[in-house]
């Protein structure tokens, strides 16, 4: 009769951990979401700021790298926005496709 009395005791003790370690995880996501979405906001402010002090100019939504909501296009010379070749070459916003948009360029020069 005591081991079973023990074994309800535990188990009740084993239940009440992982009760405060679901609430303690779950504050903490809370809280997490809470800072991320501001800051992810603040840091895009952040980004614009310096990057318009540098002399870019963002593209219109519909020009260069159309349909693509997560890659901005910022440029110095705002007639790149709607050229056809370098819309060809910056067609997904990799990484790489500046180096190849500069050499564009320098070749027309």
């Amino acid at each position: 009769m005591a081991a079973v009395l023990k074994a309800q005791e535990l188990k009740k003790q084993t239940i009440g951990k992982f009760a405060k370690s679901i609430k303690l995880l779950s504050i903490l996501m809370l809280a997490s979401t809470l800072i991320a979405f501001p800051g992810k906001s603040i840091e895009k402010w952040r980004v614009e700021k310096l990057i318009t002090k540098s002399g870019y100019k963002s593209c219109p939504e519909f020009t260069l790298l159309f349909g693509k909501p997560s890659v901005n296009a910022w440029v110095n010379d705002f007639s790149l926005c709607s050229d056809p070749e370098v819309n060809h070459l910056a067609k997904y916003g990799y990484p790489d496709e500046p180096a190849l948009i500069a050499k564009l360029l320098a070749d027309r020069d």
